[in-house]
């Protein structure tokens, strides 16, 4: 067995940031990726291992050493994770809040079918559900769309309720996970500090930025996709969480939406 942190899906923008930042402070840390060629252009360290975490026997060799693992990857995956994992084997799940969607299409199912393998199991850890993640990288196509001055096209115009919380918090509450002690399973969901409509969401970037907020369009959900909307990524319901059990977590308030843009376009 190894003390390293076994880090899943260490390719995809949340556990690359968690690879960096494990790096950053010396920690060791195995990458579990799929593909090889997504890893090298990161530039991190770390003896990657690579597997198809859909294969359950290749996966239980890959992670026969593991102590504690971290999974960045789709929460469809953890029922054959901790099928072929130790009890011991501490687990910290990534997922997101549409866990709590009253309507979930195939990717909340998964979800839903991970935490309750995840619960089931008994397991040391925690589910770690965010709520609308931004950051420089996933606010990089919004500004662009901004600043091309376009009209945007969104479900309802903007106006569904999102609740905004900083990727680097989101990494910070994994990095303090992995030190915790968790009797048994836990579910947590990590919240920005308030709750706000879409397009004020927008409007504060714009602001941000220091470009022209420019014109949007109501379409229905279901063309948002067809008319580029869908590349925003916005939840099925208006989200509302209290910011708690994420400061709690990192023993201070997460970050205000003003200085995480200023971060995010600085």
């Amino acid at each position: 067995m190894t003390d390293a942190v076994f880090v899943l899906g260490a390719t995809g923008r949340c556990g690359a940031a968690l690879c960096g930042r494990l790096a950053a402070a010396g920690r060791q840390f195995v990458p579990v990726i799929r593909d090889p060629e997504a890893w090298r252009p990161l530039g991190l360290p770390g003896e990657r291992r690579v597997v198809d975490l859909a294969d359950t026997r290749t996966l239980g060799d890959t992670l026969a050493d593991a102590r504690q693992i971290v999974s960045c990857a789709p929460a469809s995956f953890l029922p054959g994770i901790l099928a072929v994992t130790s009890p011991e084997v501490r687990l910290i799940a990534l997922a997101g809040p549409i866990r709590y969607s009253r309507t979930p299409d195939g990717e909340g199912l998964g979800v839903r079918a991970g935490e309750a393998a995840f619960i089931s199991s008994g397991r040391c850890g925690v589910m770690v559900h965010p709520t609308f993640i931004y950051g420089r990288h996933s606010v990089a196509g919004l500004l662009a769309r901004l600043r091309s001055g376009k009209i945007i096209a969104l479900p309802g115009g903007g106006r569904r309720i999102i609740q905004p919380v900083f990727e680097r918090d989101v990494i910070e509450a994994l990095l303090v996970a992995i030190d915790r002690e968790w009797p048994g399973p836990r579910n947590l969901v990590a919240a920005g500090p308030r709750p706000l409509r879409f397009d004020a969401f927008l409007a504060a970037l714009a602001g941000a930025a220091g470009v022209a907020m420019p014109r949007l369009m109501s379409v229905p959900g279901m063309f948002a996709g067809m008319l580029g909307a869908g590349d925003f990524h916005l939840p099925d319901e208006d989200q509302a969480f209290p910011p708690e059990p994420l400061a709690e977590l990192l023993g201070r308030p997460p970050l205000g939406l003003e200085a995480g843009l200023a971060h995010c376009v600085s």
